[in-house]
């Protein structure tokens, strides 16, 4: 039983391996890899695709851009420096890609660096819905269009720069714009290949083009309502010549995950166990997510219809202003997982939904695992939306001290606000990844399979 577990383990790592192969490649420009970890691992995680960051080309040679000219797609992150990417002959050698690019730096798109739109204003300004001009596109696959407006980003918007003094995309389509006042700006826009463009610009599109204004400086998806996130994928999609998938249809990885179904007014007790575990995982384990420090108050609330799904309410019960304040006052709830017998996981990210109980700042997360001892926090935030607007959030465990874990591993999310009686609520809380043979098995299996599909192979050729 246990050698068929692997077996069938090792058989999903080879499909799952050639599935990556025939997946696009695609790399994000970047400035900051940190920031783009997410966006990775999103386009990683949902489409299979092979996704680098690279924060080497603010200067162009040849050898670059014969690596950029063999991917299928580039994502241009916000966080580059446009003044970095426009010296010399880099305009025209940009624009002349013959690969597809999605370009989301505002400060690129202007008449006075790469000249995709006739405009050197920009301005800041908080954002939430965009107006859609092209309802048919693509771009707009699977998302709620109400009176002619979609969500961009939830809670109250984001604020983040757009052009101004300039109401068309020139040469190419608008797709959608930020009305200010009368005025609609330009906020996605499509080039098709060989288009200058806009008439003088002098700039012509090498290959397909799209703007998506700018996302959040640093954590590129944060901040996106569920809408934003699927314009996002569409875009990509729509660039590779793919089909839109609606995220809320796309499998996932799933190693455990909890939902909070149903709601109870008891706090704590043994805590509650997750609602789907993944093939492989180690059901003997108790893995509720539980207060074991005794230290927060922690319940499931909301159930009729008139109120949000059930989420999980943690208050740290004051002592806890700040992380710094909720580690050392054992402001956490956890829980433990472990793969079956000498399997291993390959984790990819955590991911969860999260919003704030109410309106007093700052409240926020801190997420710790028992790899290092609890010694360093693997990501941290502070909250901006209230429920029930909840903000999804990605946390990237790709590093490699996250690869191959055996045993039990222990995640801890320290949660902090400005006083006592007031909360988080999560909801959704999901751990992605692989669960793989124990290297020395596997690499007998693996010897194995390949003399069978060798095998195979010759047996054709005759």
């Amino acid at each position: 039983m246990f050698r068929s577990t692997l077996q069938c383990s090792l058989v999903a790592a080879v499909l799952a391996s050639l599935a990556t192969a025939r997946a696009a490649t695609v790399t994000i420009v970047t400035d900051d890899a940190a920031a783009e970890s997410v966006y990775s691992m999103f386009l990683k995680t949902r489409f299979g695709h092979d996704v680098s960051v690279r924060t080497d080309l603010a200067t162009l040679d040849a050898t670059k851009l014969s690596d950029l000219e063999s991917q299928d797609l580039i994502i241009v992150s916000t966080r580059t420096d446009s003044g970095q990417y426009d010296d010399g002959s880099e305009v025209a050698q940009w624009n002349g890609m013959t690969t597809p690019l999605l370009l989301h730096n505002v400060n690129m798109v202007r008449s006075t660096r790469w000249k995709w739109i006739n405009t050197s204003s920009l301005q800041q300004s908080t954002i939430t819905d965009l107006v859609v001009d092209v309802p048919g596109s693509a771009v707009f696959d699977h998302t709620t269009v109400t009176g002619g407006n979609v969500n961009l980003f939830g809670g109250g918007g984001q604020g983040v720069w757009r052009v101004v003094g300039q109401p068309s995309a020139g040469n190419g389509t608008r797709l959608a714009n930020y009305f200010d006042g009368a005025n609609p700006r330009p906020f996605i826009a499509e080039w098709s290949t060989g288009t200058e463009y806009y008439s003088g610009a002098g700039q012509t599109a090498g290959g397909e083009r799209i703007f998506f204004g700018s996302l959040v400086y640093g954590d590129s998806l944060s901040g996106l309502s569920h809408d934003g996130l699927q314009m996002v994928a569409n875009a990509v999609q729509t660039l590779l010549g793919q089909p839109t998938v609606d995220l809320d249809t796309i499998p996932l990885p799933i190693l455990a995950q909890y939902e909070f179904p149903t709601a109870t007014s008891a706090e704590t007790g043994p805590g509650y166990s997750p609602t789907t575990l993944g093939a492989g995982m180690d059901g003997t384990v108790d893995m509720a997510i539980k207060d074991t420090a005794g230290n927060i108050s922690m319940t499931i609330r909301g159930t009729s219809a008139s109120e949000t799904p059930p989420t999980l309410r943690i208050d740290p019960d004051g002592g806890a202003a700040s992380l710094a304040e909720a580690v050392q006052n054992d402001k956490f709830f956890e829980f433990t997982i472990r793969p079956q017998g000498d399997l291993r996981l390959d984790l990819f990210s955590l991911e969860f939904d999260v919003g704030r109980g109410g309106s007093g700042t700052p409240r926020g997360w801190g997420l710790f695992s028992s790899v290092d001892n609890f010694a360093t926090e693997i990501a941290t935030r502070t909250v901006g939306t209230i429920e029930p607007d909840l903000t999804h959030v990605f946390v990237d465990l790709s590093d490699s001290r996250f690869q191959g874990l055996g045993g039990p591993l222990t995640f801890r999310m320290y949660s902090f606000t400005p006083g006592d009686g007031l909360s988080l609520e999560f909801d959704n809380i999901t751990l992605l990844g692989a669960v793989v043979p124990e290297p020395s098995t596997a690499a007998l299996l693996a010897a194995g399979l390949l003399g069978t599909l060798i095998g195979f192979r010759r047996r054709k050729r005759r």
